[in-house]
């Protein structure tokens, strides 16, 4: 019972990890398609989705962390790589603000070198794969666990089996000899011996049956 127990409680928790983890693959999805869309139309760049899908991540990566107080590898690396590429966008966006000319309707180009495109996509890569890697691993423990518990209750009820299987085959085995004995003193009392006497040798029905004689 206590097995079951655990088994589903265990469950609950990873299948509540996993949806915090399939977030987390969301968010990553969203703000690269962004940004993505970013780097290839920059004139265009809506920062403020990419402000809030920015957030969405950010509040993902602490739902996940408050669910699992010891991080995961690939978590550590997706941050790391979240921080990088939240530095790039923020290097973007201050190119869009304009120092000398708040008032100009137009807003400002957004010059963007090849080390930095290089870098987002490095960067960008890295939290795709860790995240996708981060909900295969949380499946596997599902999975893993639902397996081992399975196994286990199954080892339980084979144990249980063969106990009540021994307890039955000892009890029937005595219950016959007890029979077979009174079978025979029966044989022997007809047959004219009414000094034969059965022993006695249990406080049972058949024990006070075999005392009659």
């Amino acid at each position: 019972v206590a097995l079951i127990f655990w088994r589903g409680d265990r469950i609950d928790s990873l299948s509540n990890e996993f949806k915090s983890a399939d977030r987390i693959v969301q968010g990553v999805f969203a703000l690269n398609l962004a940004a993505f869309d970013c780097l290839l139309h920059p004139e265009k760049a809506d920062f403020d989705d990419l402000r809030a899908r920015d957030e969405f991540l950010t509040e993902a990566f602490k739902l996940y962390g408050d669910r699992r107080p010891i991080p995961s590898p690939h978590v550590v690396r997706m941050r790391a790589a979240h921080q990088e590429t939240t530095r790039f966008l923020a290097e973007l966006a201050a190119q869009r603000r304009h120092p000398g000319s708040l008032q100009s309707e137009q807003p400002a180009p957004i010059s963007i070198s090849e080390e930095q495109i290089e870098a987002f996509w490095i960067h960008s890569h890295i939290m795709v794969n860790e995240a996708l890697a981060l909900t295969d691993t949380t499946r596997l423990d599902i999975w893993s666990i639902t397996k081992s518990t399975d196994l286990a209750l199954i080892g339980i009820v084979v144990i249980l089996v063969a106990l009540m299987s021994s307890i039955a085959f000892a009890l029937s085995r005595r219950l016959g000899n007890g029979i077979a004995a009174l079978e025979r003193g029966a044989r022997i009392v007809s047959g004219g011996n009414l000094e034969h006497t059965v022993a006695v040798t249990s406080n049972d029905e058949l024990g006070q049956l075999a005392g009659e004689f």
